[in-house]
């Protein structure tokens, strides 16, 4: 068992052997080169580290302005919206909101309960739409003409400083034109007269034609007969010297064939008469012969021209 287990030995060694003669017989070959090394990280220069801090200070500045920007837009929108409101409400309150009414429309304001534009006290505001003026009476209903006159405020919220002021907190300009009218002027944001853009002034006017109104209507008399001079008619509307009633007599100033025309053309080169919006009534006092019928219709005027149609 000795013998042949060494012979098994002497078998597997013999090729290995061989194979290490080839080997030793190959020609030499020179050692592989060493892969180079990674530079070593070298330090920022100083210019670079200053140029770097440079570029992102300044996108912090820029990124600044434009939140500060977005931020003063958005401030900049709400007091020029609050100014706007501002300045409706007090348009509103001087001529009025047309209303439903059960005899058509009411309008509701200073113009309509005193007859004109509230006068302007020394500061140059109109103090008449938070404090009764001095001289007018308190608002009552007279039952004779069927109207209601008087002062009915406040019709805007009183102002703590006494004056009425902008979204940006700046008080309101004023000023009564030589045409009646009414100028309300905001000096923006900028808070001075002038400007452009942001700064630009905001105003509104009211009109004389958008508070005062012409009226006219036709009449054909007791059984459609004319008459020329007994009837009269008187219309009646809020004094704005004492807030009571102030009455006037409408006069003819057309004949057609068959109606006599009152209000809506003034002959010899007279103004048309004009009178204040709102809630108002004519006295009618209609004479033919021996009767006499008397009433009163109560309409409202608008803006623009009143045609109240034939009286008979």
């Amino acid at each position: 068992m000795g013998i042949l287990y060494r012979k098994n030995i002497n078998r597997f060694f013999q090729p290995v052997g061989r194979g290490i003669d080839l080997l030793s017989q190959l020609p030499p070959r020179a050692p592989a080169p060493l892969l180079p090394c990674p530079p070593a990280p070298q330090a920022f220069t100083l210019m670079e580290v200053l140029v770097t801090l440079i570029i992102i200070g300044m996108m912090g500045m820029v990124a600044s302005i434009i939140f500060t920007t977005s931020e003063g837009d958005a401030a900049f929108d709400h007091s020029y919206q609050a100014t706007v409101e501002i300045m409706d409400q007090i348009q509103k309150a001087i001529l009025g909101e047309n209303i439903p009414f059960n005899r058509g429309v009411q309008i509701n304001g200073y113009v309509a309960n005193i007859g004109a534009l509230p006068v302007l006290n020394d500061n140059g505001q109109p103090e008449g739409l938070w404090k009764r003026p001095k001289g007018i009476a308190s608002a009552r209903y007279h039952p004779g003409v069927r109207i209601k006159t008087g002062w009915d405020g406040p019709y805007v919220a009183v102002p703590d400083t006494g004056f009425l002021s902008d979204g940006w907190g700046t008080a309101l300009s004023f000023e009564i034109g030589p045409d009646k009218s009414m100028t309300i002027t905001s000096f923006g944001g900028d808070k001075k007269l002038g400007g452009s853009g942001p700064a630009e002034d905001i105003v509104i006017k009211i009109e004389p034609h958008q508070y005062m109104a012409p009226l006219g209507f036709s009449f054909r008399g007791v059984r459609g007969d004319l008459d020329y001079g007994a009837s009269k008619f008187i219309i009646n509307y809020p004094d704005p010297e004492t807030g009571s009633v102030a009455s006037q007599e409408l006069m003819m100033d057309r004949y057609t064939s068959d109606k006599l025309v009152f209000g809506l053309y003034i002959s010899d080169g007279e103004d048309r008469p004009l009178y204040p919006i709102g809630l108002r009534s004519m006295t009618a006092s209609i004479k033919h012969g021996d009767e006499e019928q008397e009433t009163v219709v109560v309409f409202p005027v608008q803006p623009g021209m009143n045609y109240l149609g034939t009286i008979e």
